[in-house]
């Protein structure tokens, strides 16, 4: 999708001809594994941004559309890399925090920790950065444990359920319990319900994975790349109706339906600030009408 979608557009390739000399390598062929290995990469698709000597300045992990790649592609190249976060990481706990979620990018969820416990500790960090570090934190403990610690980020989810900063731990708590063995309707569609009214009206990249993925939950299809501004918690967006079945498949049935309504929704105030996002929307409802024929013919 990332190529399809993102590099063939003709605005992303002049902003990379500039001052960049793209290379794409499958990670499972020839020197592939090697350097996956070597840069850290473990999902797909990874842009990894290296110098004439080959170290890593920055990394994107997962799809973003073509206006949001060069947002973010933008303040790397003004200096705002990796490299530079951890300077400023030293004495700004806001940097901190955001340098928390890169090394999350990279798998490296001890050091993460440990720089979410330093913003958690400090006595000048403000009420808004302790409760992003202990989202987070939560977080890498699910991730550490290898998905078995969901507590903490149920409890950060439930605890902020009424406000728009649980939407990576909702993403979590989605994935989890629709990837477990047996499910919990319950809990995916309460996650499915946040998501939904929390999503953001310009973001046509939670729309893409929302629809695609969350949408198609009884198909026991996997989401879109990407699934949230954190990596795919490990099993993520899997099984579904299929393997809770009886009451469970209807009521993912009714949340699939609500979760289409509001798509629509999203399209008819998106239609005229952004075609492009309407068109993936449009994508996306025909993905969610292939899911309910499919639960119509059972």
């Amino acid at each position: 999708m990332l190529v399809r979608e993102t590099y063939s557009k003709k605005e992303v390739a002049q902003f990379l001809a500039k001052g960049f000399v793209p290379i794409k390598i499958d990670a499972e062929k020839g020197k592939g594994p090697e350097l996956a290995k070597r840069y850290g990469v473990s999902g797909f698709p990874t842009l990894v941004l290296i110098d004439p000597k080959g170290e890593e300045v920055d990394r994107l992990v997962g799809y973003r559309p073509p206006q949001k790649f060069l947002a973010e592609l933008q303040p790397i190249v003004e200096g705002k890399s990796f490299g530079a976060l951890k300077k400023k990481a030293e004495t700004d706990l806001e940097a901190a925090v955001a340098l928390g979620k890169k090394y999350e990018e990279r798998s490296d969820f001890p050091k993460a920790a440990e720089i979410y416990g330093r913003v958690l500790q400090s006595s000048t960090a403000s009420a808004a950065l302790r409760e992003a570090a202990e989202g987070r934190m939560a977080i890498v403990g699910y991730y550490r444990s290898k998905g078995k610690e969901i507590a903490g980020v149920e409890k950060f989810f439930r605890d902020h359920a009424k406000s728009d900063g649980a939407r990576d731990q909702a993403s979590v708590v989605f994935g989890h319990y629709q990837g477990t063995k047996g499910g919990d309707p319950a809990k995916v569609i309460e996650a499915g319900d946040y998501l939904s009214a929390h999503g953001s009206k310009e973001d046509s990249e939670f729309l893409n994975n929302y629809g695609g993925g969350d949408a198609e939950a009884g198909g026991g299809v996997r989401g879109g790349e990407g699934t949230s501004a954190v990596q795919d918690p490990p099993g993520a967006v899997r099984g579904g109706a299929r393997e809770v079945g009886g009451q469970g498949e209807e009521a993912l049935r009714k949340f699939a339906i609500k979760a289409l309504r509001r798509m629509m929704d999203l399209i008819v105030q998106a239609q005229v600030r952004a075609p492009a996002f309407r068109h993936l929307s449009m994508a996306c409802v025909a993905r969610s009408g292939l899911f309910f024929s499919s639960l119509a013919r059972r």
